[in-house]
């Protein structure tokens, strides 16, 4: 029922989205008569720069747009296919903060490999700036290594490093180093504070038992303290009877003149 509704309009909306585009890329035939640079998605899905005239569009500037053609066509089997995307992890939580930070490190990262790119002849400073003369680089200490890296490995096993110059290959294994050797930093400053937790709650179940040992031994001579002066009262207390005992035997005793 949705789709017989909707149909007609998603189409009217696809035929004029398709004009829009195709206007637009008259346009560009038109009017780039000049070499620019561009920024598309290349191989292995990285970002890449390449230069860009009209008339490389070689009068291909029809467009037709095709919405949702990868989806179930039943209203119900898209919901069905959006949930079983999001509980296999390939469809993210956009709203998700700590999706939304990835993105941002991706981002750079791809920003970074596109310098690298368009730039035959890098210098180091591009990357890793010149503090001395107030230069800021590319790299920031804020940024995510593992994103990093995992983004400029990919670049360093692409077929377009093959392709670079000297200056290129060696701004990115730079800076594929810079941020391995901060990576591993991190790796054993998270390790020597475990390692000094443990010893820390090694110490303190040691204290722990020291104190509880002492504890048991001073409540052992305290018992022993009582214990003692119990004898010791007990054995008053015998005594002071056996002698007003003794003393009562004598004065009821009969004397020699009675």
């Amino acid at each position: 029922q949705d789709d017989i509704v909707l149909n007609p309009l998603l189409s009217a909306i696809n035929r004029a989205i398709g004009k829009a585009w195709s206007l637009g890329l008259r346009i560009v035939r038109d009017n780039y008569v000049t070499s620019r640079l561009i920024r598309h998605i290349g191989e292995d899905g990285a970002y890449a720069v390449m230069k860009f005239r009209g008339s490389d569009l070689r009068g291909n500037t029809d467009v037709r747009v095709t919405s949702q053609s990868g989806l179930p066509r039943s209203r119900a089997l898209r919901v069905e296919f959006l949930m079983r995307l999001r509980e296999m992890g390939l469809l993210p939580d956009d709203k998700s903060k700590i999706f939304q930070d990835e993105l941002l490190h991706e981002r750079k990262a791809y920003h970074e490999n596109s310098v690298i790119e368009s730039n035959p002849n890098i210098s180091p400073e591009v990357l890793f700036g010149n503090p001395e003369a107030g230069i800021d680089g590319l790299v920031s200490n804020v940024d995510e290594d593992e994103i990093h890296l995992k983004i400029h490995t990919r670049l360093r096993l692409s077929a377009k490093y093959d392709k670079f110059s000297p200056f290129q290959k060696k701004a990115l294994n730079q800076l594929l180093q810079w941020h391995q050797e901060r990576l591993q930093q991190a790796q054993q400053a998270a390790m020597e504070q475990q390692i000094q937790m443990m010893v820390q709650a090694e110490m303190a179940k040691a204290q722990g038992a020291a104190l509880l040992e002492k504890a048991k031994t001073a409540g052992r001579i305290e018992v022993e303290k009582m214990k003692t002066k119990g004898d010791i009262v007990v054995e008053a207390v015998k005594q002071r009877g056996a002698s007003a005992a003794s003393e009562s035997k004598r004065e009821s005793a009969p004397t020699k003149g009675e």
